[in-house]
């Protein structure tokens, strides 16, 4: 087993105001989006709702759910999803490296791995797994990206500029709307 990676080009006050915020008609969406992984999961559709709605029905200690319910809020909020894998723990660093060399020092995806504090309702705080880049960090990223050449880019290993490409097709597309950035999660 390996770890995987996926993220989402968002609008990140949108997702992290979804939190808590009692929002019935994006509580819908989420449920319609993902039916099938719902009603095989009681578990997880009690931590999707109390993640939207903030109350929480038995107080069962359902904390490992809180990142799959906030990464199902971000793919239904999302403009592009990326994902990948599954990877060796120290690819992140090798992609990151590659990002370097390109002169790209705006966005990392070791970020992906824990750099984020999320707080969900009762004040309950999960660090692990969840990283962002900002609108600023992606704009930052594509414009050194535009700059560089043909040549640079075919410098990298073929399997780090693929992920390279992957980070710059996700900060983008966040780069073209204020406000969007990218959610990211990295997980075994």
């Amino acid at each position: 087993m390996g770890w995987f990676f996926q993220a989402y080009a968002v609008d990140l006050d949108q997702a992290h105001g979804a939190i808590g915020s009692g929002d019935d008609e994006l509580l819908r969406r989420v449920e319609q989006k993902f039916e099938d992984e719902l009603d095989d999961d009681e578990e997880l559709a009690e931590v999707v709702r109390y993640v939207v709605s903030g109350t929480l029905d038995d107080g069962d200690d359902l904390e490992d759910y809180f990142v799959e319910a906030f990464k199902m809020i971000c793919e239904t909020l999302s403009v592009l999803e990326e994902g990948n894998g599954p990877f060796s723990s120290d690819w992140p660093g090798a992609i990151d490296t590659g990002l370097s060399e390109l002169n790209i020092d705006s966005i990392r995806f070791r970020e992906f791995e824990g750099g984020k504090v999320l707080t969900f309702p009762d004040g309950i705080e999960y660090a692990r797994i969840y990283g962002e880049w900002t609108h600023t960090q992606c704009v930052a990223a594509v414009e050194r990206w535009e700059g560089t050449t043909a040549e640079q880019r075919l410098a990298l290993d073929p399997e780090v500029l693929d992920w390279v490409e992957i980070g710059i097709r996700l900060a983008s597309m966040a780069a073209k709307t204020p406000g969007y950035g990218v959610a990211g999660f990295i997980w075994m």
